[in-house]
């Protein structure tokens, strides 16, 4: 019998099988497979293949479970088949390759766009995007809360000069299709009534963390456009002018974004 080969090596020979895209056979067919095959107990009660076959399945449900768990609408909306069909043609091409496992769905969103299912269910990537963003909304840091003291201290000069500073949280996004309902279904029975439509109906997403957890609002147009245009750095007075809304409408706007924590201070641009 040949020596046997370093703990190191024989472990990576076995991580090659167990984590391979395609399958354990076509990985027992590996340089790899075949070399760890060879100090696999292959006797009753199971065969090598069998004994290899155990982590493998295992591994592969521990990566089905861990994004059924970040994209619970989208496993919810395809039912446990389809889901299912979805991540394993996903880890296919997009093998886990971060000590993360939170890391894994970052590329559904546009791994959906081209996956046979959209073409069933039109608003895939949409909802694989949401429920990405909440994802990255819950794993990122907030500012402290905002002192309202800083606006009353804005001269006329002031205004035209500062730009608003919002919370790290916050991701703006338009989606064809309003899969925020979906989102809000995600925790019902899979028998329940399911938002279903025929033609696209646009929406515009804000996504943040507050005290509790993640929260999806939609937002009218004018409003998602004067805010997107102020956290891509335009003026407030600038901001303001562009969106054409009366006075009252703005302030009933600024007045939400700071009730809800989205705003978080100012800056004076030199």
């Amino acid at each position: 019998m040949a020596s046997s080969p370093p703990l190191s090596e024989l472990q990576g020979w076995l991580r090659k099988v167990w984590t391979a895209p395609d399958g354990i056979d076509e990985a027992l067919k590996s340089e790899e497979g075949k070399r760890a095959g060879l100090w696999i107990v292959d006797a009753p009660p199971l065969p090598a293949r069998e004994r290899l076959a155990v982590y493998a399945d295992a591994y592969f449900l521990r990566l089905l479970e861990s994004l059924g768990g970040d994209f619970p609408a989208v496993k919810r909306a395809l039912g446990e088949e389809g889901f299912r069909r979805l991540v394993a043609d996903y880890l296919r091409e997009n093998p886990s390759d971060s000590p993360n496992v939170s890391d894994l769905g970052s590329r559904l969103p546009a791994f959906a766009r081209s996956h046979a299912l959209a073409k069933r269910f039109p608003y895939l990537p949409d909802l694989c995007r949401l429920e990405w963003e909440v994802l990255s909304a819950l794993y990122t840091d907030r500012l402290p809360s905002l002192d309202p003291a800083v606006f009353a201290k804005l001269s006329a000069a002031d205004w035209e000069k500062a730009k608003l500073v919002f919370d790290p949280t916050l991701r703006l996004f338009e989606v064809s299709w309003p899969v925020d309902r979906l989102w809000a279904q995600r925790a019902k029975p899979a028998k329940a009534a399911r938002c279903v439509w025929r033609t696209t109906r646009p929406s515009w997403l804000a996504v943040y963390r507050d005290d509790e957890w993640v929260k999806v609002e939609t937002l009218e147009e004018r409003a998602f456009a004067t805010l997107k245009r102020l956290m891509n750095g335009g003026g407030l007075s600038e901001a303001c002018s562009a969106s054409g809304a009366e006075t009252d409408e703005i302030q009933a706007w600024f007045s939400a974004w700071a009730r809800d924590g989205l705003v978080k201070g100012l800056r004076l641009q030199e």
